[in-house]
């Protein structure tokens, strides 16, 4: 916990003392999955209004210093909660199994934290850091989607075939009733020239 404040002020330091005004724009991840959503067919003039409203909104604009340091503010701030947990757990119901699995998660999430491996590792990293999180649930989403589309033209497909056997057999059906009036109607003529003979 002291080890992690002690980084973060080195972090906010280096970035202060780096001053990299790159800009950068930040995407929000519900924009990709807000364009998953939307429909892909019909107006595609209103998709692409509405797709452009989400960016505008779902985005900003900011330099890789200023990303860093709130980076580093978002760290430290998810840091308090695990904390006062802890303290509540070992303190005042004196177990002390979670101090060990705080403990190691926590060691583990800060080396492998991209801040760490840009100011300590020296790494160049993209910045916005990607989360692997988000970018599952965004593979699980658009996997949805196109399973969601296969089984829709697949359902087309199985209605244009029912349509063309129905037609086949209301077809068969007609011309079957277009043969028995045919039939009928011969009856009738030859049950009129019988009649006219006698």
């Amino acid at each position: 916990m002291i080890a992690v404040q002690l980084f973060l002020v080195y972090v906010r330091y280096q970035a202060h003392n780096i001053n990299d005004r790159t800009a950068i724009t930040i995407n929000n991840p519900l924009s990709n999955i807000l364009k998953n959503q939307l429909p892909s067919a019909g107006a595609a003039s209103n998709n692409d209004m509405v797709k452009n409203m989400a960016d505008s909104f779902l985005s900003s604009q900011s330099t890789i210093m200023e990303y860093d340091l709130s980076q580093a503010k978002s760290m430290n701030n998810s840091l308090l909660i695990p904390m006062l947990m802890l303290w509540f757990l070992h303190f005042k119901m004196g177990q002390v199994q979670p101090l060990f699995f705080q403990t190691a998660s926590g060691v583990k999430d800060f080396l492998t934290s991209p801040l760490f491996q840009i100011y300590a590792l020296g790494k160049n990293l993209e910045r916005p850091f990607k989360n692997p999180k988000m970018e599952a649930m965004q593979n699980q989403q658009e996997g949805e989607t196109e399973q969601k589309e296969e089984t829709e033209d697949q359902e087309g497909d199985d209605k244009e075939e029912v349509t063309v056997e129905e037609l086949d057999s209301d077809a068969e059906d007609e011309d079957s009733d277009d043969e028995d009036d045919i039939e009928d109607s011969d009856d009738i003529e030859d049950s009129d020239s019988d009649d006219s003979d006698e």
